[in-house]
């Protein structure tokens, strides 16, 4: 259950920066309700999770935030990924992976 909570926290984290830009660029209110709605239901997806693990477990693991919004940012925004934040998201991978393990 902590992580279909922690994944859940994560992607809405993740999608809600990328319908932020969009709003940015746009200044369509859509983008902003959107934003606003994905923002609100990510600290119910963390405190649900923490029933089920650890703070340290918890926080450590939404780091990959950075890394999932580099992913989708290619694909819904069009941008591309320069080789220091390739590098900086696999740090990131790599550091998640040791900590948890």
């Amino acid at each position: 259950m902590q992580i279909l909570f922690i994944s859940l926290a994560v992607l809405f984290t993740s999608l809600g920066q990328i319908s932020y830009k969009k709003y940015a660029n746009s200044q369509k209110n859509f983008y902003l309700t959107l934003t606003i709605s994905l923002f609100l239901i990510v600290p119910i997806m963390n405190f649900s999770a923490l029933k089920y693990t650890s703070l340290d477990i918890v926080y450590m693991s939404t780091s990959i935030t950075i890394v999932i919004s580099l992913i989708l940012s290619r694909f819904l925004l069009k941008e591309k990924a320069t080789k220091k934040q390739l590098l900086s998201s696999l740090l990131i991978t790599l550091g998640i992976i040791i900590y948890n393990s």
